[in-house]
């Protein structure tokens, strides 16, 4: 090896550390219109609140996100930063779960490497999401999954969709274990078990237990379109199609696809192996938010860290990978350009879309919606031709980029 080679091995994880800690520094003052409607605003009622906050109702998010803002309002420091930094915190702990998941030579990489994908970054950092906080539940109910663990796995996936239905995207893979027989149907029991521990001490402090156990139920009737610049195939057919139509026809035809997915990768014995399990995992949380209607632009997240763990294992995913990256992040811009630049070239497309042809930004993820079922395919092809346990050695980054 040369001078210069084993200076680059030394350096260049110190490096990209450095990057992603500058780069979330930078974007703590940004702000969306979600923080200066939503979230800084439940901010200061979890602080106006006190202990009062168990009886009452701080956020339209289930009764974990109350207990969070109670945690974040003893600590000093703006409302907006206080968030941030607990989603930034999450960023680190889901980096360093994905690198123990992975082969030793290879942890560094898949740390460093999901720290500085953008689309992580701009979540937690600059839109002040809590994206990384549930992904890492379920990235550890994907562990337990792997360790052979059931009721371990579907606790934490309880516990994660107590933290942001979201979570539940991953709700197909634990199907297809329990067809595995390596998820004993009884385990299902448990998934609620968490919502309602943490819901608890709302209900004992004399919370309403609608307003406690329905909160899902209120989130669904609150965005009246079937893609909100999700980068699937619903942006095009929100067009086409009114939105109790595409609902009343949508959900039934996802299920069905879902189901179809999950029975056809049980068929083809693909989750038998490890490396089988985290293609089916990455294909089947890539594959809900891709069919299913009334998806934001956030729901793909679960398909990086995932998407990670099997570019880690065979560099030939590197190409999935981009193409889903760039697809989330083509989703994300648009959002972040009406926050900070509204009389911009792109949101005044927005306007000019809007009036012409009612399309709005969302007209903007139709690429997206390409590059996300161009990575599918890829994805189904691997798993078609039966090469999920494949760790392909003699593959470099170099040749996994042709």
């Amino acid at each position: 090896m040369t001078e210069r080679g084993g200076r680059l091995r030394r350096w260049w994880f110190p490096a990209a550390i450095a990057v992603a800690v500058v780069v979330r520094l930078a974007l703590l003052p940004f702000w969306t219109v979600d923080q200066r409607d939503y979230l800084i605003p439940w901010m200061q009622h979890a602080e106006a609140s006190g202990w009062g906050y168990l009886k009452r109702t701080v956020t339209d998010y289930p009764p974990f996100y109350d207990h969070v803002l109670a945690f974040l309002s003893l600590f000093p420091g703006t409302a907006m930063v206080r968030i941030k930094l607990f989603s930034i915190l999450f960023d680190i702990l889901l980096a360093g779960l994905l690198s123990s998941m992975v082969p030793a030579g290879k942890r560094r990489l898949a740390f460093a490497l999901f720290l500085l994908m953008p689309t992580v970054i701009l979540n937690s950092s600059a839109w002040g999401q809590c994206d990384a906080i549930y992904a890492t539940v379920v990235m550890l109910s994907l562990w337990c999954v792997r360790q052979r663990r059931p009721v371990a796995a579907m606790v934490a996936f309880g516990f994660a969709v107590s933290i942001k239905l979201q979570a539940a995207i991953f709700g197909p893979v634990l199907l297809l274990m329990t067809l595995e027989r390596r998820q004993p149907i009884w385990t299902h029991a448990l998934a609620p078990i968490p919502y309602v521990l943490i819901a608890l001490p709302m209900l004992l402090a004399g919370r309403d237990p609608h307003q406690t156990f329905f909160v899902y139920a209120g989130q669904f009737g609150k965005n009246a379109q079937l893609a909100a610049v999700s980068p699937n195939p619903w942006i095009v057919l929100n067009k086409l199609l009114d939105y109790h139509t595409g609902v009343l026809i949508g959900l039934p035809v996802a299920v069905a696809i879902i189901l179809a997915a999950v029975w056809w990768l049980w068929r083809q014995r693909v989750a038998e192996s490890d490396g089988g399990l985290l293609l089916a995992a990455a294909f089947l949380v890539a594959l809900v938010p891709f069919v299913t209607p009334k998806m934001h632009e956030r729901f793909f997240y679960l398909v990086d860290p995932l998407l990670i763990l099997l570019a880690c294992r065979d560099w030939r995913y590197i190409r999935v990978l981009a193409l889903a990256e760039a697809a989330s992040l083509i989703s994300y811009i648009p959002f972040m350009l009406v926050s900070t630049d509204p009389e911009g070239p792109i949101v005044q497309s927005y306007i000019y879309l809007q009036q012409r042809y009612g399309g709005g930004y969302g007209v903007l993820a139709v690429p997206g919606a390409i590059l996300m079922g161009s990575a599918l395919y890829l994805l189904f092809r691997r798993l078609r031709d039966g090469a999920g346990d494949v760790p392909a050695p003699g593959v470099t980054p170099a040749m996994a980029l042709r």
